[in-house]
């Protein structure tokens, strides 16, 4: 799910994986080789344009929702597939641009009361209008349900 990045690197025969770049970087036949073109795009747009780059030109990452299948004959790429796509819901398109306000602020307090489901509740704020905002809006919620101990 992406939740953990996996990074692999083909060794002659054998795979070899794991959540971190530098452990891939300890196995003896995985070179320091950088890879140029991800270290250019990086610079140049912020970004990997490949998601499955890495600074290593013999480490790769498997994108979330993908897996990995290795066949073991020597010099035989694995094949990668996806297995899962997120369900992404159509554009929310209401009839009045002033209606957006209403909706945006339903939505993040459903989201919020989803999220609060026990009687003790911590955050980190930023400073940030989002995350005071969000904190303003917990406190509120937790007013109107009752069930929630608020300390400031």
């Amino acid at each position: 799910m992406g939740v953990r990045l996996f990074y692999y690197a083909l060794c002659g025969k054998a795979l070899s994986f794991s959540n971190t770049i530098a452990a891939l970087c300890h196995h003896p036949a995985v070179s320091g080789k950088i890879d140029d073109l991800s270290i250019a795009d990086f610079l140049l747009f912020g970004y990997n344009t490949d998601p499955s780059a890495t600074s290593f030109a013999d480490i790769r990452s498997l994108r979330p929702g993908h897996c990995i299948t290795c066949h073991g004959a020597e010099g035989a790429e694995p094949s990668i597939r996806r297995y899962w796509v997120p369900p992404i819901d159509p554009p929310l398109r209401l009839g009045n641009p002033k209606d957006y306000p209403e909706q945006f602020l339903s939505l993040l307090r459903l989201a919020i009361s989803d999220r609060a489901r026990t009687d003790r509740l911590g955050g980190m704020m930023s400073g940030g209008l989002d995350s005071t905002g969000m904190a303003a809006l917990t406190l509120a919620l937790a007013r109107e349900r009752g069930d929630l101990k608020v300390a400031a």
